[in-house]
């Protein structure tokens, strides 16, 4: 399962939604919702806006939804890249005197 479907079967717990009401809401088709929450099929980039409307996810929340469903689409390459630069940011620097 990818981040994005973590991501979704938590916020759908947490906010009392069955997979269906939800597919309802944003009218999908509740397979395939199930599809991308186990990691099956992506997230549709050109819904997720929608989606986290629906969700009523706001800020960080959000955004944190919206850049794991981008995350998903990216090469893994990539993905570990942005990992490790990100741990390197977390690391001191050498400094010269």
């Amino acid at each position: 399962m990818g981040n994005f479907g973590v991501m979704l079967r938590k916020t759908l717990e947490d906010k009392g939604l069955t997979q269906t009401t939800f597919a309802q809401s944003v009218n999908a088709d509740q397979g395939f919702v199930s599809q991308v929450i186990n990691g099956r099929r992506r997230p549709p980039l050109g819904h997720v806006e929608t989606w986290a409307t629906a969700l009523d996810l706001k800020g960080p929340e959000r955004d944190a939804f919206l850049l794991a469903a981008h995350l998903d689409h990216t090469p893994a390459p990539v993905v570990e890249r942005l990992k490790t630069l990100e741990a390197q940011q977390g690391e001191p620097r050498d400094q010269k005197s």
